[in-house]
Order: C-alpha cells, then structure tokens, then sequence
C-alpha cells in the first residue's frame, strides 16, 4: 500500500512538473518518451514474476539504492522549485541561475521510469492469455495519450504558477518521506553500542562550526555589499 501511494505521488509530481515547464511541445515528448519506455521495456517486464519482486523488496542493498535515486530526485525537483521562485521574485537574476533553472526545469522526475516499469508488469500480469507485446504497446498508447491529458488538466485546475510550484514542492518532499520509509525495509533501528568516537564527533562538530561562521561571513558579506549599493 505504501509503494502504490509513493508510486502515485510520483507520477502526479511528475505530470505537474512537465506542466510547470510551460511548453506544450515539452509535454508531448516525455509523454513519447514514457509511452517508448513502456513499449520496449515489455521484454524484461515479462520475466519478472511475484517472488522476483518479493526478492527484490526484501534486498536491503537494492532498496537503499532506489532510496539514494529517490533522494538525488527529490533534490533536483525542490531545487528547481526554488530557483523558480527566486526568478519570479527578484527584479535581477543572474544567467547562471537562468541557465540552472532551465536545465532543472527539462530533467523530469527520474523515478517516474521505475514507476512505470512496476506499473507495466502490474498490467502485464493482470491479463494473463493475452499477447505481450500488444498488451505492452496497447498501454503504451494510453500513456501517450494519458500524460498531456493528466498535465493539461492539471493546468486547468491549478490556476496560478504559485500553487503549482507549492503543490510540486510539497509532493515532493512527501515523495522523500515515504521513499525513505518504504525502501529501509523496515530496518529503521540501529544495533546499540556504548562505545563513542570522541575524535569523529570532535571532528563533526569543528566542521559544523567552521560550515557556521563561514555561511555567517558570507551572509555579513553580502548585507554590506547591499547596504552600501542603497547608500551610494
């Protein structure tokens, strides 16, 4: 149930952010390109089966890994997100941060292929006596045919650029909680020890606080520079 939730979220953030994008061309493509992921990957979805899956779910090293996927993801969405929100408000921006935000902007959520793979093995054992590959290409076709559509409603809907870019942030940040909930397998705890590195944390609390007053200089830095800009 978990995974069904994450794997909806996941598919909802990405048809907002293809749509956030603002250009209907760009719609179209990732909607061919999902449709082609879901064509040709049908030869491999075949061979998959429950306890495959189960095996899958259970590897411990596999869900850590999908949990790091999910977490670069997510970190590229929320950036995006907020450099978005930086352009829109301030009267000068940069083209380094332009550039970035474009390139953020046309990188789609990279979870949504697995998210589409675990949808295409759903579907192709549900029809059981059914050719694969027309079942493969059939539901190709309706993805091709479902993503604008779902994005194109979207818009409808959400009327304003700043709740778009709410609800993506907000998906998002959902889409990292239960990701790390769903792929640690349930091993949440840690084994006890009463033995502390001294030195380690030595060393991590003089990182923080050197990571503190440099962000601190920086920050003084850059309210000077401003105000002295206003008074001349």
């Amino acid at each position: 149930m978990l995974l069904l939730l994450l794997m909806c979220l996941v598919s909802l953030s990405f048809v907002v952010k293809i749509f956030i994008y603002g250009k209907h061309i760009y719609v179209f493509v990732y909607g061919l390109i999902s449709a082609l992921f879901v064509g040709l990957m049908y030869p491999l979805a075949i061979e998959q089966s429950k306890t495959k899956i189960s095996d899958w779910l259970s590897d411990t090293n596999l869900m850590l890994n999908i949990s790091i996927l999910i977490c670069i993801d997510v970190m590229i969405q929320l950036a995006f997100c907020l450099l978005s929100v930086k352009i829109y408000t301030d009267e000068k921006v940069k083209k380094k941060t332009l550039f970035l935000c474009r390139v953020l902007g046309f990188l789609p959520n990279l979870t949504i292929f697995p998210t589409l793979f675990g949808i295409l093995v759903f579907v192709v054992f549900s029809l059981p006596g059914q050719s694969f590959s027309l079942i493969a290409w059939s539901f190709a076709i309706v993805i091709f045919m479902t993503v604008p559509l779902l994005s194109f409603l979207v818009g409808r809907i959400l009327s304003t650029k700043e709740i778009r870019f709410e609800l993506l942030f907000l998906l998002n940040v959902l889409i990292a909680t239960l990701g790390t909930i769903a792929t640690v397998n349930g091993k949440t705890a840690v084994e006890g020890s009463n033995y502390m590195d001294f030195k380690s944390l030595a060393f991590f609390v003089l990182l923080v606080m050197i990571g503190a007053c440099t962000g601190f200089f920086i920050y003084r830095m850059k309210i000077k520079n401003i105000f002295n800009s206003k008074t001349y």
